[in-house]
């Protein structure tokens, strides 16, 4: 038999490490040439990279390679890849640290741990994974990380994922990003990769979290400047509700209800857009939107939902209170299909319930911060017992009545 070594390699130790569900499993084959895979039976993915599917399993098999930068953006890259490629030299490659560790399994025909346990013990960690895995921190691997912009949105990505776990930048990483900034790096992205990456941040519980990585990174400007611009003015403008939270949280809660009330993209999307309005004048301003969308590339599906919650926000949120003329203005255009204003009305009750929700999170925070203290130092002598509760308790429904008369939670 052949003396290849085999590798499961990347997101399936990672996410096995963390307890989370493992999507896809991707392997590295060391000693191994495209000639000898393809006599196995191993399918070639493309003519130019040593990437190979599994003739039964139709899992990836990449053979060991090196990179050497000769362009600009993800594709200026020249491939190496030949038998004497180490393990090592092909985990370096790699963005992150947590990313770049391995668990050599019996062969390539004999996967074990793909449905197996394995403990820290069997891991393969020459560049520190495990140490940023305890710690929570996204590290880069090397230098190499900076020859390839795409891996700026995929650390955005990154920290958005696992933002539940705690996950954090590593301080030398987010200066690595600024110095690409710098460099120019970063205008060499490709409008549909960052598209590409936007939609599968999108799909993750704290999306929101994504665009403010970019954002502290000092990226999200470069990248996305027309959306950076309303971001800003989302999150230091005037508050959507009324004092309990600046508009860009507003969004990133009503995100977070979609993801959790199962909502899909395109549901997020139309949620997201709604950042482009702007709340203090009630106008939706659609040459940011639109050179937002253009910038990315963004499918006619989603621009076009987009755009169609931004013109009709005031109907939708007004749907029960709307006159007959009006309530026709509203559905005349979904007559053949109501599929979007379905999907807009579950927009708007999603943006009710995460209102409420933050009034209800807002009011305890405050509630709470009022205790025995509160009470004016003669009043409290007068009290004793119960009736010190009582009054702890008055004093709680006075805060809560002065927090109602300031918000609208429809």
């Amino acid at each position: 038999m052949n003396n290849f070594k085999v590798y499961l390699v990347g997101g399936a130790v990672r996410d096995s490490l963390l307890n989370r569900p493992v999507v896809e499993h991707d392997y590295v084959v060391v000693g191994a040439t495209v000639t000898q895979m393809l006599e196995l039976g191993f399918s070639q993915v493309g003519a130019d990279f040593p990437v190979f599917l599994h003739p039964r399993t139709h899992d990836e098999y990449a053979l060991a390679r090196t990179e050497r930068k000769n362009g600009n953006g993800y594709l200026g890259f020249t491939v190496h890849a030949d038998p004497s490629v180490t393990l090592e030299e092909d985990l370096i490659r790699r963005d992150l640290t947590i990313n770049a560790m391995a668990i050599e399994v019996n062969g390539l025909f004999d996967s074990t741990f793909k449905t197996g346990k394995f403990d820290k013990n069997h891991v393969i960690d020459p560049y520190g994974g495990l140490s940023d895995l305890a710690e929570k921190k996204l590290r880069h691997v090397s230098e190499a990380f900076c020859e390839d912009p795409v891996r700026v949105l995929r650390l955005a990505r990154f920290v958005s994922r696992y933002a539940p776990f705690g996950f954090s930048i590593a301080d030398e990483t987010v200066k690595l990003v600024q110095k690409m900034r710098d460099d120019g790096e970063l205008n060499h992205l490709v409008a549909e990769r960052v598209w590409a990456e936007t939609f599968k941040a999108l799909g993750q519980e704290c999306a929101d979290v994504y665009f403010n990585e970019l954002n502290k990174m000092g990226v999200l400007g470069v990248i996305m400047p027309s959306f950076a611009i309303i971001h800003d003015e989302a999150r230091f403008g005037e508050n959507l509700t009324n004092g309990l939270t600046d508009n860009w949280q507003f969004i990133a809660k009503s995100l977070r209800v979609a993801h959790a009330l199962n909502g899909d993209v395109l549901l997020k999307f139309g949620i997201l857009s709604l950042v482009f309005r702007r709340f203090d004048s009630q106008k939706a301003d659609f040459d940011f939107y639109k050179k937002f969308c253009q910038d990315l590339k963004i499918p006619k599906q989603y621009q076009g939902f987009g755009e169609y919650l931004l013109t009709n926000f005031d109907k939708l949120q007004n749907f029960e209170r709307l006159t007959d003329e009006q309530m026709f203005e509203l559905i005349k255009p979904s007559l053949k299909d109501s599929q979007k204003l379905n999907l807009a009305l579950t927009a708007i009750k999603i943006l009710q319930l995460a209102k409420q929700q933050i009034f209800v999170q807002t009011s305890i925070q405050k509630l709470n911060n009022i205790s025995i203290n509160s009470i004016n130092g003669e009043r409290l002598a007068t009290l004793k017992g119960k009736a010190i509760g009582d009054e702890i308790d008055n004093l709680r429904k006075s805060a809560l009545a002065n927090l109602l008369n300031s918000v609208e939670l429809s």
